[in-house]
């Protein structure tokens, strides 16, 4: 049976350049391993993407990031994974609730002031409180198995990108994740359609393989 095929990609719209060198320096104090870096370029997106759709800024976000980075290197030695019990996600969630609820508890101090300054101008209160937009309409805990299982489509994908020949891994993305049309592809690439059949069908098992190594053990 042919393996499952991952939901097309996301565009990604920002740059982890500026995060991940502010990173290094915090971390290079009390002792860098090789582990964070796996775990940033695999599970940032998850948590960019779960916050924000949770109602925190770009800003923001890339903050809860780092903070989050940080407390599960800070853990690694200690962390013992169970994938039965799917520890390691749940675990990650609460970590990462944790930074945005230190964020929505800054916003409410921060609404709450503004509401005293208007209060004291004469204005209404419970209208100006009214006026100023919640901080969230959805928790990270109601995005997260779905943001869960994109990401690590996402990021098999990435580890294939760097395991297989590029011109193959370019087939692959255009027949499969952006839906070329054989002909398109056949022409595009110079090659035949055998050749394509071919590429999807052993790029496809790969991707699947990744997928399940960072399913069952994403550490």
């Amino acid at each position: 049976m042919e393996a499952l095929l991952p939901p097309k990609s996301r565009p990604t719209q920002y740059s982890w350049i500026a995060t991940r060198a502010s990173l290094l320096g915090r971390l290079k104090n009390w002792g860098d391993d090789a582990s964070w870096k796996v775990f940033f370029d695999t599970y940032s997106p998850l948590i960019y993407n779960a916050v924000t759709r949770a109602g925190l800024s770009d800003s923001e976000a890339h903050d809860v990031v780092q903070e989050t980075v940080i407390s599960v290197c800070r853990s690694l030695p200690k962390f013992k994974y169970d994938a039965e019990k799917g520890t390691f996600k749940n675990w990650l969630l609460r970590v990462t609730q944790r930074r945005v609820a230190d964020y929505f508890r800054r916003r409410e101090g921060e609404r709450k002031c503004r509401v005293s300054l208007a209060d004291s101008d004469g204005e209404n209160s419970v209208e100006a409180l009214e006026a100023i937009p919640d901080p969230a309409a959805r928790t990270v805990a109601e995005v997260w198995e779905a943001e869960w299982e994109q990401n690590l489509w996402e990021a098999a994908l990435n580890k294939l990108k760097l395991k297989v020949d590029l011109a193959h891994y370019q087939i692959y993305d255009a027949y499969v994740l952006q839906g070329w049309e054989i002909f398109e592809v056949t022409r595009g690439f110079n090659v035949t359609a055998t050749s394509v059949y071919v590429i999807k069908h052993r790029l496809s098992k790969l991707l699947k393989k990744e997928y399940e190594k960072l399913r069952n053990k994403p550490l």
